[in-house]
């Protein structure tokens, strides 16, 4: 699945404490492991999947 590094979202949401509303606009924040991308469409989706049948408990993992 292609995915498109060209498109960049706005991560400077006010309201939101992340590293791009923390440091000041002039600074570039280079933090490890912090996507700058929108996650894959599958991944989205399986969250979301979960998220709407409601049940947010821990589970143990399945043998798949």
């Amino acid at each position: 699945m292609p995915i498109n590094f060209d498109t960049v979202p706005n991560r400077r949401i006010p309201g939101h404490l992340n590293k791009w509303t923390y440091y000041p606009k002039d600074e570039l924040p280079m933090w490890v492991a912090d996507m700058d991308f929108p996650a894959p469409k599958p991944i989205l989706e399986a969250i979301h999947k979960e998220v709407t049948q409601g049940v947010l408990g821990y589970e143990l993992p399945s043998n798949e």
